[in-house]
């Protein structure tokens, strides 16, 4: 997805167990908000999506992650 400006922080300090996207700076201030409303949970730190999947998540979940992300653009 880093054609759409999203790029994988530095891994300095990351977690194991969390995915961490560094968003684009026009970015919306709400889009923690706005992905909910589509029944995808994430939480910002900084200007990080912080993500977290575990065994029950799909290869869909993931592909419906970046196509909400990309539809907030």
């Amino acid at each position: 997805s880093e054609d759409a400006g999203h790029r994988h922080p530095p891994l300095r300090g990351a977690s194991p167990c969390m995915i961490g996207i560094a968003l684009p700076e026009d970015s919306p201030n709400d889009i923690a908000q706005r992905l909910a409303e589509q029944n995808v949970y994430i939480s910002i730190r900084k200007s990080n999506a912080r993500i977290a999947v575990h065994i029950y998540n799909t290869l869909e979940d993931v592909d419906r992650l970046f196509e909400a992300l990309n539809k907030l653009r």
